[in-house]
């Protein structure tokens, strides 16, 4: 299992954002791969 569906099966928060680099990807999608270095933008 993912990051991304981790935080959402697991411990019920959601993945609304990543910052990675100077760019902002909104509302990741489920198999979305996190990389070091990237900030996660979560709502619980």
């Amino acid at each position: 299992m993912d990051v991304v569906q981790t935080l959402k099966m697991k411990l019920n928060y959601l993945a609304i954002g990543v910052v990675r680099g100077n760019e902002v990807i909104l509302n990741p999608v489920n198999d979305f791969i996190i990389q070091s270095g990237d900030s996660l933008i979560i709502i619980k």
